[in-house]
């Protein structure tokens, strides 16, 4: 911390930091009249705080005993003191309380409260939020060895006629401030002592620090030599330096010690600005009949201009879309294609503009064109226009058709991607470029007039799969996943349909796994046959335990006799 005190036409500043002991890192003079001098100070040490010391006679200080209790309760206690007992016309901010260091073992508790009545001590230093006033009789008591039953500390200044007193009687704290009037050195020194005598104090073997002239520093042995045990460098043995600095350690053992010292090195020479939030700024200004009205008149600007620009915008971006679209519709081989592609995606934007974008429609429409033995595994809608799909069919035909069925729709454009041949099938990778999301396919697949199974084995084979389902040779559900079908109920209910639950683990109740069979025992086996083995094989694949290569088994021949069924309704057989 930077501690300054004036004497005369000279600031004197010491910089000290608490390290266990007070150790005193500098101790210089600048000139009073150059403000520039005295930043440029506290631009250099870079303190983490700041406290000039007036005249002991420019604040009203007094001791005030304190009942037992916590430091935050006695500090509570002597703001209301200060509040009461102090000058109402003292304002709030220039207003210090604190606790004062206490006695080893002692149960009594004392404060100090402190009315700043005097104007500022130098022209305007103070930095808001770092900066403080304090006392030079409230410095003085931290001087004093607290331990000691008497102990004396004074400040004497002819020039200002100030005495300031700080002392220990019978273990109690007294403080002092007064002003005199200043006079020659044998007169100002009669003035000293009368006021000591006033105020119960025996000075006479007294050893004054300081020249004739000037402030000079009284402190008794004891106080001397503690203050010596708890600081580190300065000059105490050179009672010139001691007189001049002497005060501002005091105020740095009272900043940088345990003892809560509350606002007492604080002091404001005028109201701390307060803190308003963002509201409370706007409300402020806006009290300015200039600012009111330059407000109104943006707020009027921004009504009319951001609806224009709102426009501007949206246009700048779909000219931007329809830019880049250009490029990717410039190879058609139909030279009229691009300005067609280009001008559907203007219709798109357009419907846009009040629409939401309809992505469950899209999905629909890609499932209802996907025909028999296509599957999609991946569906990923990115921003924009483009939908990408991966899946695979049973063949290239089924593929083919596909991509056909999905450039007929008018709803999507397709851009082939990866195709490759695996033992699945052919799988195969599409882009989908969106060019009418709200237009209505005319070869949607419906399901409604003809089922899946249907499709799948004919008419005859779809009855002979209901017939099997119904029988409990194919179970509606895969084992081991529960439903809601299946024969039961007492003798005599027919085919009606309950929930069914049969007790027991999982594995009791498990669908057991089929024998391999061959392609050729497949080929061979009528619609009866083949019904049955399908029906124990999708019931088997259902299992949650099963290990991959037995599932993969179970689907390949599931394929294989579904394949065989189609042959058999084909050929008109049973």
């Amino acid at each position: 911390m930077l501690v300054f005190r004036r004497v005369g036409d000279a600031w004197y500043a010491l910089s000290a930091v608490m390290e266990g002991s007070l150790r005193i890192a500098s101790s210089e003079q600048v000139s009073a009249f150059s403000a520039e001098a005295v930043r440029s100070l506290i631009d250099r040490h870079k303190p983490e705080r700041v406290v000039y010391l007036m005249p002991g006679s420019s604040a009203i200080t007094r001791v005030v005993e304190l009942p037992s209790g916590t430091d935050e309760e006695r500090l509570g206690a002597l703001e209301l003191i200060a509040e009461a007992q102090l000058p109402s016309n003292i304002a709030e901010y220039r207003r210090g309380y604190g606790l004062l260091p206490e006695r080893s073992g002692s149960d009594h508790h004392a404060g100090l409260i402190c009315g700043w009545i005097g104007e500022r001590p130098t022209q305007k230093l103070l930095l808001a939020g770092r900066d403080g006033v304090a006392s030079e009789a409230v410095a003085l008591m931290w001087l004093l060895d607290p331990n000691a039953s008497d102990a004396l500390a004074v400040i004497a200044d002819p020039e200002q006629g100030a005495i300031s007193i700080g002392a220990m009687r019978d273990h109690r704290p007294f403080v002092r401030a007064v002003r005199e009037t200043p006079g020659d050195a044998s007169a100002w020194e009669g003035v000293v002592q009368r006021t000591l005598a006033e105020s119960g104090l025996q000075a006479t073997d007294l050893e004054w620090s300081g020249g004739p002239s000037g402030p000079r520093l009284a402190l008794d042995e004891s106080s001397l030599a503690r203050l010596a045990a708890r600081t580190t460098g300065g000059s105490l043995s050179d009672r010139g330096w001691l007189a001049r600095y002497g005060p501002l350690i005091g105020a740095a053992l009272a900043v940088t010690g345990r003892t809560p010292t509350g606002n007492l090195f604080a002091l404001l020479d005028e109201a701390p600005k307060p803190r308003l939030n963002p509201a409370q700024r706007v409300a402020v200004a806006l009290a300015d009949r200039r600012i009111a009205v330059a407000a109104l008149i943006v707020g009027l600007l921004l009504c009319f201009a951001v609806p224009v620009l709102a426009v501007w915008a949206r246009a700048s971006v779909l000219a931007e879309k329809v830019a880049q679209s250009m490029p990717q519709e410039q190879g058609m081989e139909d030279p009229g294609a691009a300005e067609r592609m280009v001008r559907l995606r203007g219709v798109m934007y357009d419907e846009l503009s009040s629409k939401r974008w309809p992505v469950m429609k899209m999905l629909s429409d890609i499932a209802g064109t996907m025909p028999v033995g296509v599957q999609a595994e991946n569906i990923s809608i990115s921003g924009g226009d483009r939908i990408t799909l991966r899946g695979v069919a049973q063949s290239s035909a089924q593929a083919n058709d596909f991509i056909s069925r999905l450039t007929e729709s008018g709803v999507f454009r397709v851009e082939p991607g990866r195709r490759e041949i695996t033992a699945r099938g052919t799988e195969f990778d599409l882009s989908l470029i969106v060019v009418q999301p709200f237009a209505t396919p005319t070869n949607l697949e419906d399901f409604r007039t003809e089922t899946l199974a249907v499709r799948l084995y004919g008419e005859e084979g779809a009855e002979m799969v209901r017939a099997a389902m119904e029988a409990g040779a194919v179970s509606q559900t895969p084992a081991g996943r529960g439903g809601t079908t299946g024969r039961g109920g007492a003798a005599g209910t027919g085919t009606s349909r309950e929930p069914t639950f049969q007790g027991g683990s999982r594995a009791e109740q498990a669908e057991p796994v089929p024998e391999p069979i061959s392609a050729d025992a497949i080929a061979k086996m009528d619609r009866a046959e083949t019904m049955r083995e399908f029906g124990a094989r999708f019931r088997a694949s259902g299992r949650d335990d099963l290990d991959s290569a037995v599932k993969s088994r179970l689907q390949d021949e599931i394929a294989q006799l579904r394949q065989r069924l189609q042959e058999i309704s084909q050929q008109g057989g049973r």
